[in-house]
């Protein structure tokens, strides 16, 4: 079919008919953007097919692993994949989401930034930890030149972010510029700033502890940077978030699961901080023993979003249904799959229509 305006308006016609999802960058994706040649240094090529995306049973979905309100739009085909992330549960957007451990880490608001920031970050942002995966037949990024002329989808990614034609000679360093100016992906950059500073403690980045995004990671740099409140941010924060090995954070997991426990437990012990009861309580689950620790965090969330649905805010009993499933994870898929049903349950009654269909596809996808 050929790709045009027509074709445009029944791609977002089906997107909101299947998932109560209206994305205009997602649409002129599909549409246009898919077909075009991407960075050579770019990792994330292997695009999720419409038809596919769309499907009953999405191939790309990994169910259990992959977080409920993840739709895998584009893959680095090692099992990695930049998707959206839908509700309100945590940073509506497009993340980052790595198989090797379930890591997932926000690239942009938009495809258009995820895509933007796939391509140049290899080439400015260079670091001895990387993403963990195998570059493969892509070239390094030593071999591009700043100056030369960007690639079609990044052209159609800034075109998209820009809202207007960017010259025909934009280089590689412009394009840098723009996204840089305009703090698109910035939470991305940030983190990987974060990486060349060899995660620094005392390096400081403007603005970073006011991202109210619930990224573990920003709480423990906050708290290893000597403000001890930024350990209690992270505890309650998905160790999903904490990208621990990246910034190559080692604690006696045996003790307790998250890194920014195990540093409370030593405040704590000092006399250094108090916690709350709520705080203490989820504490002594993520150091139980390991055996008993999956289904003492879930239980725990359960129950926690049955009180908050019950007091009548929606939103909490929301986030903690999810975290039954996606704090720690599970040890058994009858973890995820009760997390699924309750959130499915509750999205329904708040209006997250988008939240409730996308965790019905993971919820199946876990049944297969």
């Amino acid at each position: 079919m050929a790709r045009s305006e027509d074709r445009f308006g029944e791609i977002a016609k089906t997107l909101r008919e299947r998932f109560a999802i209206d994305d205009e960058h997602l649409c002129r994706w599909f549409n246009e953007g898919c077909t075009l040649t991407p960075s050579a240094t770019s990792q994330f090529i292997h695009f999720v097919e419409f038809d596919e995306f769309v499907d009953d049973r999405p191939p790309a979905i990994w169910a259990g692993l992959m977080p409920c309100d993840f739709l895998p739009v584009v893959g680095n085909g090692r099992g990695d994949f930049i998707g959206l992330r839908t509700g309100q549960l945590d940073w509506k957007g497009y993340w980052h989401w790595f198989h090797g451990g379930g890591d997932i880490l926000p690239w942009g608001r938009t495809l258009s930034e995820a895509l933007l920031f796939d391509s140049l970050s290899p080439i400015f942002q260079r670091t001895d930890r990387p993403l963990a995966i195998d570059p493969g037949e892509r070239i390094s990024a030593e071999e591009v030149s700043v100056s030369s002329a960007i690639d079609d989808r990044t052209r159609f990614a800034l075109t998209q972010l820009s809202r207007h034609l960017i010259e025909v000679d934009c280089t590689y360093e412009r394009a840098w510029e723009l996204m840089k100016c305009n703090q698109w992906c910035d939470t991305a950059v940030q983190f990987h700033d974060l990486l060349q500073a060899n995660g620094a403690a005392e390096m400081l980045f403007p603005g970073l502890e006011r991202i109210e995004s619930p990224l573990a990671w920003i709480g423990n740099w906050m708290g290893d940077a000597g403000d001890a409140r930024g350990y209690l941010r992270a505890l309650g924060n998905s160790s999903f978030t904490d990208q621990s090995v990246r910034l190559e954070q080692a604690w006696d997991i045996s003790v307790c699961h998250k890194y920014a426990g195990s540093k409370l437990i030593d405040l704590v012990d000092a006399e250094r901080i108090s916690l709350d009861e709520n705080d203490e309580e989820y504490l002594h689950c993520l150091s139980a023993p390991i055996k008993d620790r999956f289904s003492a965090i879930s239980s725990l969330h359960l129950q926690r979003s049955l009180d908050w649905r019950a007091a009548g805010d929606l939103a909490a009993a929301l986030r903690e249904a999810y975290l039954a499933g996606w704090d720690i994870g599970c040890d058994q898929f009858d973890g995820f799959k009760c997390s699924m049903e309750l959130v499915i349950d509750i999205a329904q009654e708040c209006g997250q229509e988008d939240l409730s269909a996308v965790t019905k596809l993971h919820l199946h996808a876990l049944g297969d």
